[in-house]
């Protein structure tokens, strides 16, 4: 996740930042301990992990979302969704995020069941008990507005012709917003795969996360575009965007796995060929980043254009990215790689709660500057990690509220300058205590060994214990 305002000499992206006096100024090996204090003060009792206690009961294994835009010009959307769970233990109920909407009804087995919906939560009955280990499934249907977070980033948009979502509410709690779109398991923890099928009028298409299955004209007037999402993924990485778009493809060989991945970049027509060029570096890109981390593991790889100005989301396959920094120059293309990051590092690899941020966002913002070395030289890279430090080092404890040990950052800014530029600073001094081969030793094996899934400090920090042999 990205937001702000966009400037690359300076960089101001509505700052996160540091621990003022974490780091001497020339990043020396002493530090490492400091980290280690840093990860492990505050601990990790309760938290916004409080949560994600559902996913010791319920497995969601697939969410099924049907949507109809038809009527998407009266900012609303008509839908259902088949969540499909595994039961941990005996249940008779189940409960499910949803963000002020209507319901009409909840049916399971094909009849109507109970429930009891407060704006906020449903919570389902089951006419008899669902025993453990039992696989059962009930649908949602709905109706309404979707939301748009009180801090104006984050939710539901419906914006000159485009209808698209952000997957995170900057003043949410907890962050995650998947539940303003359909009914879900809205944490961090919580993972499934997904299928789409999205009807759109009026010239307009669909580009949903995973791969585009079909398309079927319904009618005169109206498109029915299914996509399908194999790859298992938390709820605030879920996507759908729609306007009259279509597609730029160009192809990703990875030679680390003797495997081809299409890469769609998603547009209206008119900013096609502006994309392409200002996405010039995104093959080489690809390249670096699975030469640092391991493999690409994401079935497609997708960037689709949304007219919001003041940042980009993530998305698995389906990153949503600001219409106007793809203008045909390089000039933001330290956002293309940090959206791209979160590939490795927030999607594959997930924080575990909302005050563990940094490992989402530190990283994806260290591998802006890992661009630079990579693009330009180490002189570049060098001189934009003193600017970040230098930044770190005046502002953080300003703008997030006062020192806060990085993975207890409290969750009001989660989405600070602790999370996303004292997390790069710490990457940059753990590559300089551990030296390179170990440093990406290390970030390979926690690739391999915690991908798909999630990843607390002090498990990130015995892994790279562990597989480098460095304290």
């Amino acid at each position: 996740m990205y937001f702000g305002t966009y400037s690359i000499s300076g960089m101001r992206i509505l700052f996160f930042v540091i621990l003022s006096g974490l780091f001497s100024q020339g990043f020396s090996q002493h530090s490492c301990q400091e980290i280690k204090s840093s990860f492990a003060n505050g601990g990790h009792l309760f938290r916004s992990g409080e949560e994600a206690k559902r996913s010791d009961t319920v497995n969601v294994l697939n969410y099924s979302v049907n949507l109809d835009f038809t009527k998407a010009t009266l900012d609303s959307l008509i839908g259902n969704c088949q969540v499909k769970f595994e039961s941990l233990m005996d249940i008779n109920s189940i409960t499910l995020d949803l963000l002020q909407m209507d319901i009409d009804s909840i049916t399971h087995d094909g009849s109507t069941i109970s429930y009891v919906y407060n704006d906020t939560t449903i919570v389902a009955y089951f006419p008899t008990t669902i025993s453990a280990s039992e696989i059962d499934s009930l649908t949602v249907f709905y109706r309404g507005a979707p939301q748009t977070d009180a801090s104006g980033l984050g939710g539901f948009y419906f914006s000159g012709g485009y209808y698209f979502n952000l997957g995170v509410g900057l003043a949410a709690d907890p962050h995650n917003y998947g539940r303003v779109w359909h009914p879900c398991f809205d944490n961090f923890v919580e993972r499934a795969t997904y299928d789409f099928s999205v009807l759109t009028s009026n010239g307009n298409t669909a580009y949903c996360n995973g791969s585009r299955i079909s398309e079927t004209t319904v009618g005169t007037d109206s498109l029915l575009t299914n996509w399908k999402m194999n790859t298992e993924i938390p709820t605030y990485l879920a996507s759908v965007a729609v306007s009259d778009y279509e597609h730029v493809e160009q192809n990703f060989y990875s030679t680390l796995q003797d495997t081809d991945f299409p890469v769609w970049l998603a547009a209206n027509e008119a900013d096609t060929s502006n994309f392409k060029a200002s996405f010039t570096n995104l093959i080489p890109l690809l390249e670096e980043f699975e030469d640092h981390f391991g493999p690409y593991n994401w079935e497609r790889v997708g960037y689709v254009l949304v007219p919001f100005n003041s940042g980009a989301l993530e998305h698995a396959t389906n990153i949503a990215y600001p219409q106007i920094t793809a203008n045909g120059t390089l000039t933001y293309e330290f956002l293309m790689a940090h959206e791209l990051a979160h590939s490795w590092w927030g999607n594959w690899v997930t924080c575990e709660t909302a005050e563990e941020m940094w490992i989402n966002e530190g990283l994806a913002r260290y591998c802006e500057f890992l661009f630079y070395e990579y693009l330009y030289n180490y002189e570049s890279y060098i001189e934009a990690m003193r600017n970040k430090h230098h930044h770190v080092l005046h502002r953080a404890h300003i703008d997030d509220g006062g020192f806060h040990a990085l993975n207890n950052v409290p969750t009001e800014f989660t989405y600070g300058i602790h999370s996303y530029d004292k997390g790069a600073d710490v990457m940059h001094t753990l590559r300089s205590y551990m030296g390179d081969a170990k440093f990406y030793e290390g970030l390979k094996y926690i690739q391999t060994n915690f991908g798909g899934g999630n990843i607390s400090s002090e498990e990130f920090m015995d892994a790279l214990n562990s597989i480098s042999g460095v304290d």
